[in-house]
């Protein structure tokens, strides 16, 4: 019996934060191949964010991070002048940070919160406004806490923590553990290195675990779907070109060998669609990597595709959420990417397409930080977290965002901006460890994709 994946797509206006409990409804994307009108930084993969906030940090001194809050503004850690008070209100502070932030993220940064007009509060328009710049005052400058952070990652052993962060929500180290009596550990290397402890904030954590179960068949072949490979299920992420050679990206854990090319076979629905091309191995005592350990950007792989394998290039599946989550909708079953996106921020709204939970949105929770996984001993640097729901067999799903752009200078026609961010490969809702690849680290590790 043939019986189509279900995977749905979440859509989600510039107005509306994304949210899993949000019932998806049609899109209609406006000519795909147009740009933000407001992009005014190249992308870079090869910067992550905490290199982002440093080049803020270098405009403005005492920057010490940045969030949207529960209203979609923009809250930035400043810290008051030495023997001064801070004032939360100083308008020419605001003007030179909210410069200093969108000369590094561009324009649309402000609009990455999908903030609804006050007007529209408790209506279903789409009208969208730029998120407000708001002073926070914080204790420690971007550049202080990026220090002690590289004074304890050349120290820590991922043996011992569970993962280790410059938490910019909350203008601090955070640094997590498997339980209590590791904390007396932690301590002490902290004070060996001279790293404040106010500084730094110890929690217990839980290693992310990948996922893996069942499903089913479906062509064309887009994002999102079920793949197979030797006793195992997982999630196709997009496809793409790699130097010229047609495949798609999934998790490098979806194979025998994670972070090692082993020529896996992969089929949807049972049947023979792609090979293992890369998967490099990881590295060691560069590039931030921790002492002793062996490091990647990301969990993912490339492999290609069988010649002749019906698939469609630059989508990704949609669902009927009306039905099930797992439905795939008959009438326009695909979205399209717009683009790419590096630059992601706390608390912006993103959406995964999985084979086991369909699609589920959510909000990142987390920024670059480093964990690793229970079942291997590679170190993920600079990952991200979400609040997005993920069940076992969703590794290598697609996470993306969607939202709508109205020019403002000039106006003109609006438009909606489907952007690749990266891809699922673990952890779960409940246990606060949800954590996917962004598409800056996968293309360190994988080199430069073309997705559409």
């Amino acid at each position: 019996m043939r019986k189509p994946l279900a995977l749905l797509t979440l859509t989600c206006s510039l107005l509306v934060a994304c949210s899993q409990d949000e019932t998806p409804g049609d899109t209609t994307v406006a000519n795909p191949g147009t740009p933000l009108a407001s992009q005014t930084v190249k992308e870079d993969a090869s910067q992550t964010l905490d290199d982002k906030f440093l080049k803020v940090a270098s405009k403005i001194d005492d920057f010490g991070g940045m969030f949207f809050n529960q209203d979609g503004d923009l809250e930035v850690y400043v810290q008051p002048p030495t023997g001064g008070v801070f004032d939360a209100e100083d308008s020419n502070k605001k003007i030179r940070v909210k410069n200093a932030v969108t000369e590094v993220f561009g324009q649309e940064v402000l609009f990455k919160s999908n903030k609804k007009a006050a007007s529209n509060l408790n209506s279903s328009a789409s009208e969208t406004v730029p998120a407000e710049v708001k002073l926070k005052e914080g204790a420690y400058s971007f550049k202080s806490l990026d220090y002690w952070y590289k004074r304890i990652l050349s120290k820590v052993k991922f043996s011992e923590v569970v993962f280790t962060d410059i938490d910019e929500s909350r203008n601090r180290i955070t640094i997590a553990v498997s339980n209590d009596a590791e904390f007396s550990q932690v301590n002490q290397l902290l004070t060996s290195l001279g790293v404040p402890k106010n500084a730094v904030l110890l929690e217990i954590g839980k290693t992310p675990t990948p996922s893996a179960t069942l499903q089913d068949y479906y062509r064309p072949i887009a994002g999102g779907l079920q793949i197979e490979f030797p006793g195992y299920v997982c999630t196709l992420g997009f496809n793409a070109y790699l130097n010229g050679t047609y495949g798609f990206v999934t998790n490098s854990h979806c194979s025998s060998r994670i972070a090692s090319l082993d020529n896996v076979q992969y089929t949807q629905g049972y049947n023979a669609i792609g090979v293992e091309t890369t998967d490099p191995i990881p590295f060691t005592n560069i590039n931030g990597c921790p002492t002793n350990s062996n490091c990647r950007f990301s969990d993912a792989n490339f492999a290609s595709y069988i010649p002749g394998t019906f698939t469609n290039f630059g989508n990704l599946m949609v669902t009927n959420n009306r039905i099930s989550p797992i439905t795939i909708r008959d009438s326009g079953p695909f979205l399209a990417f717009t683009g790419k996106n590096y630059n992601l921020v706390m608390g912006q709204g993103v959406v995964r397409i999985g084979r086991t939970t369909g699609t589920t949105g959510g909000k990142i929770t987390r920024t670059c930080y480093n964990t690793g996984s229970t079942g291997d001993t590679v170190v993920r640097l600079c990952q991200f977290g979400a609040d997005y729901e993920a069940n076992p067999g969703d590794s290598g799903s697609p996470v993306y965002e969607t939202y709508t752009v109205i020019p403002v200078n000039p106006p003109g026609p609006s438009y909606n901006v489907v952007n690749l961010l990266g891809i699922h490969w673990g952890g779960a809702k409940s246990q606060n460890n949800i954590v996917f690849s962004p598409l800056s680290g996968i293309e360190r590790d994988l080199g430069t994709l073309t997705i559409r």
